[in-house]
Parts: C-alpha cells; sequence; structure tokens
C-alpha cells in the first residue's frame, strides 16, 4: 500500500481469484489511478515471475475503473471485492477469503 499511496492512491481492499483481480481503491485523480495500478501490476508480475521462474507477461494491459459515488455503491462494491471468492466457488468457509483482505476489513 505505502508505494501505492506515493502515486495518489491507496489500495483498500482486494481479492485473488485464480485469473483476476479485484482491487478498491481510493485515488486523488484518474491518472493517479491509472499510474498506481500499472505499477502494481508490474511489480505483481515481478512477483509472480520470480515465483514460477518464468518471464513474459502475466497481466493483460487493462483495468476497469468505475467511481463510486453514493454510500450504497461503496458498499455494493465492498460486499462484491470481500465476497467474490464465494461467487466463483473457490471459498465455502464461514470465515473471510484467505485470498482477500476479508480477515484485516474492520467495516
Amino acid at each position: 500500500q505505502k508505494s501505492q499511496e506515493g502515486f495518489g492512491c491507496r489500495v483498500v481492499e482486494y481479492s485473488v481469484q485464480s485469473n483476476h483481480l479485484h482491487i478498491l481503491a481510493e485515488s486523488s485523480d484518474e491518472r493517479a489511478l491509472t499510474r498506481a495500478m500499472i505499477g502494481l501490476a508490474v511489480r505483481l508480475a515481478r512477483g509472480l515471475n520470480k515465483l514460477w521462474h518464468r518471464t513474459g507477461r502475466v497481466f493483460a494491459d487493462r483495468f476497469h475503473a468505475r467511481i463510486l459515488e453514493t454510500p450504497r455503491a461503496a458498499r455494493t462494491a465492498l460486499v462484491y471485492v470481500l465476497q467474490n471468492g464465494r461467487k466463483h466457488g473457490a471459498w465455502r468457509a464461514q470465515r473471510p477469503d484467505e485470498y482477500s483482505s476479508g480477515r484485516s476489513f474492520e467495516g
């Protein structure tokens, strides 16, 4: 999170799936969000390639962004991100998904 804050963006919550990520982020503007997401993707790709002893692309060069303008939209996004493992059938336990930020969620 600290490195993304340097870009004017902060990752608030996340969920890691088998073939994609969901990230809920706060950003000062669209440019800051774009720079932070590119930087995060590069850092994650380098780490995964090192772990997998390989090289090459890990992520597509795209992301979908949506401004959450109401408290209800923010709540819906939080539920979606933190419960995404259940939606994809990857997580069925009664505790938070181990591959999300759900364990540290205080809301």
